[in-house]
């Protein structure tokens, strides 16, 4: 099995081939995670998407094609797999769906990764932020476009923003010598001299002080993100953006950002239905089940309770350097 099927003279990449492609990367956090959360055929509308964009992220990482390559090809598409890909997630969509809007949100995370890609030596945090609030928070908003359906526009992009900032801290720390065997700009200036003056005799200063401090960074965004989810108009939505960072903030609680050489690890019971090979279709249901109905899943919930949540939010804001203090601005819609 190929994973692939003959569709007319093109092959179409099959939803179980998508899985196997995020579990193979370790792609928990924007691959498997979020099919957990759609229901099946916008679940598979999304695998198509990443993988895409996966392919899109690796190409320009890697030098091998310009972000302009691939902005051109979103209306004139060849026969490369990421554009067929493409193409499948765009025949998938749900009717009505905005499909020139969500043209328009990949052209400037496209545009992001070319400024990511352009960089040659430690952006400013202020670059970084705007780098990183169109290239994660492009795909967070097509998701959440698809997640949270008919929600107000700015409030949905000021969530998935601040998602999609916590979530690359989390992830650029996580790649960071991945990132910097490839040229890559995800160590910001002010860290940097933050580090050197309180680790001065250490050889690897960023090392000792960037992971505690993306950490906290990441939880605070994160925090924010769950107190947005209680603007929504729809209570469903409150509920399924409550899950979305819930899960994300079990990861960090977990101390998933410390280890860089595992990939991030699914909770109990998630990891009973999800840890023995990519995931099938009838595991993914079985999964989606218990992300919906099971709170063991998203662990101890009640510090995440309005009545709680600021005593959880000041201790976060105490571990953080005031440098981060800022970011949550750049999350605001233009």
């Amino acid at each position: 099995m190929t994973g692939r099927t003959e569709v007319g003279s093109q092959t179409a990449l099959s939803p179980d081939a998508c899985r196997r492609f995020f579990y193979e990367r370790g792609d928990v956090s924007l691959g498997l995670v979020p099919q957990l959360l759609l229901d099946a055929p916008r679940a598979d509308a999304w695998g198509y998407f990443w993988y895409a964009a996966r392919l899109a992220d690796d190409d320009i990482e890697k030098r091998l094609a310009d972000w302009s390559d691939y902005a051109r090809r979103l209306d004139a598409p060849t026969d490369a797999p990421a554009d067929r890909a493409l193409q499948q997630f765009f025949q998938s969509l749900p009717a009505g769906t905005d499909a020139t809007a969500i043209r328009d949100e990949l052209r400037r995370g496209l545009e992001a990764l070319g400024r990511e890609r352009a960089l040659e030596a430690p952006p400013t945090l202020a670059e970084y932020a705007d780098i990183v609030r169109d290239k994660a928070g492009a795909p967070l908003t097509i998701l959440n476009r698809l997640l949270l359906p008919g929600e107000d526009e700015a409030s949905l992009r000021r969530f998935s923003r601040l998602l999609a900032l916590s979530i690359q801290l989390g992830d650029d720390v996580r790649d960071r010598e991945r990132d910097r065997q490839l040229g890559l700009q995800t160590v910001t200036r002010e860290e940097v001299e933050l580090a050197r003056q309180r680790y001065p005799e250490d050889p690897d200063p960023v090392g000792v002080a960037l992971v505690a401090w993306r950490e906290a960074a990441a939880r605070w965004l994160a925090i924010l993100a769950l107190e947005r989810t209680e603007r929504f108009q729809n209570v469903d939505h409150r509920t399924a953006g409550r899950i979305e960072v819930l899960l994300w903030l079990r990861a960090i609680d977990a101390g998933q950002l410390r280890d860089q050489r595992r990939p991030l690890r699914w909770p109990s019971p998630l990891g009973e239905l999800l840890r023995d090979g990519p995931p099938s279709a009838a595991r993914m249901a079985a999964a989606r089940r218990v992300v919906q109905h099971d709170p063991a899943v998203l662990g101890d919930t009640r510090k995440w309770e309005a009545r709680n949540r600021l005593q959880e939010l000041q201790a976060t804001v105490r571990a953080m350097p005031e440098l981060y203090q800022g970011l949550e601005k750049v999350a605001r819609p233009e």
